[in-house]
């Protein structure tokens, strides 16, 4: 049986939320108990993985490496915003009410990740490249030229 066993966490934010101290504890568990070369921890586009970089180190699971995924076509104008995640909630409106920006997230995610919720979003782009070892860019065919 080659079947890799997935482990989706519920509970809310690894960085801030009532289950972030329990991530190490559940890698833990999950590389002990098969035979794993890694383990892939994959995040919201909300989360901090500086946060969750140090919660796992801080319960005993060394991070190899952080990889983050930039959208080529959003990441300009995401960079230019001033807007709160918050400000961009998916809703009836492609454009939410209080942003002139397209919405890039759901009140979902913010609910179970509330550290995003008023942080600025070209601080969290900011945090994401940052703490990378390796950025990756998407979709850059269809970014402009700019």
């Amino acid at each position: 049986d080659s079947a890799v066993e997935l482990l989706e966490l519920q509970n809310g934010c690894v960085c801030c939320g009532p289950s972030a101290g329990e991530l190490a504890g559940q890698v833990k568990a999950l590389a002990t108990g098969g035979s794993f070369d890694h383990v892939v921890i994959e995040l919201s586009g909300v989360a901090d993985p500086r946060v969750v970089k140090f919660n796992l180190e801080d319960g005993g699971v060394d991070v190899d490496r952080v990889v983050t995924l930039v959208d080529a076509p959003a990441f300009a104008e995401q960079w230019m915003s001033y807007d709160a995640m918050e400000d961009r909630i998916v809703d009836e409106d492609p454009y939410h009410p209080t942003s002139k920006g397209p919405a890039i997230t759901s009140a979902e995610e913010l609910e179970a990740d509330p550290c995003a919720a008023t942080r600025k979003i070209s601080a969290l782009l900011t945090a994401q490249i940052e703490c990378a070892d390796v950025v990756a860019v998407n979709k850059i065919d269809l970014a402009g030229e700019d």
